[in-house]
């Protein structure tokens, strides 16, 4: 556990982050998590909201990080969770986004205080969740342990819906062989085949764009 601050904020973060995951499917997943959902998520902002309350603090919120974008997935205050996806700034970390959450809330400058802990999938960070508050002089024992808590929890889940995706993955991919193997048994012409072949991994990783080339012998030249 580190601790650091200045005279009008105090900062106190319970584990030393983790390396930004490096596993491209780590990555990939928590991209598609943070990216491409524009809504909040009701279980986020529900872990988000019981770290709130637990703690007794002004407010909390959980921030994705896929390497490209910090997107804050869930936050809330003692108005309730706010609902909506933002996208942190460059310039704006995620401690400071939590203090002016804290400060809406009524705080002043002199006194607010923020936690944060990593939130690791695979020993790769993935985000963080933190909790902010104002009129007290430190952290007890018991938030902190709640904040342990819910950033385990937060870890679970995204661990659960990333093995789900890839299952989806590696069961679309068995599909996929399985027809191609089925149209080639039906003498189903070589370019239908190659097409479906194209088709299938196209839907497997969209960043990838097939194609098929064919080599003439004769005059040794690829067509497509």
């Amino acid at each position: 556990m580190t601790a650091r601050g200045t005279a009008g904020q105090r900062r106190l973060v319970l584990a030393p982050d983790a390396p930004l995951a490096k596993d491209q499917t780590t990555l990939a997943m928590a991209g598609e998590f943070a990216v491409l959902e524009a809504a909040s998520d009701p279980v986020f902002d529900h872990w988000t909201t019981a770290l709130r309350r637990n703690a007794g603090a002004a407010a909390a919120a959980f921030v994705v990080d896929d390497g490209s974008r910090r997107l804050v997935r869930s936050a809330c205050t003692n108005s309730g969770a706010t609902g909506r996806v933002i996208e942190l700034p460059v310039d704006e970390s995620f401690e400071d986004y939590l203090l002016g959450l804290a400060l809406a809330c009524g705080g002043t400058k002199a006194r607010l205080l923020s936690a944060a802990a990593p939130v690791t999938v695979g020993e790769q960070l993935v985000g963080h969740v933190g909790m902010a508050d104002h009129g007290r002089p430190a952290w007890t024992a018991d938030d902190l342990e709640a904040l342990h808590d819910i950033a385990i929890a937060m870890a679970t889940e995204l661990a659960l819906r990333m093995a789900t995706k890839e299952a989806e993955r590696i069961q679309r991919l068995v599909t996929a062989h399985d027809k191609v193997h089925d149209m080639i048994a039906r003498a189903v012409p070589l370019g239908d085949v190659l097409a479906e072949v194209c088709n299938a991994i196209e839907q497997s990783d969209p960043s990838l764009v097939p194609s098929v080339l064919q080599f003439e012998c004769r005059c040794r030249l690829f067509a497509p």
